[in-house]
């Protein structure tokens, strides 16, 4: 999942 990706799971939200 990426950054602008509604996909992304909070530990890769807290990741970037």
């Amino acid at each position: 999942a990426k950054k602008r990706e509604p996909d992304s799971t909070p530990d890769e939200i807290l990741s970037m």
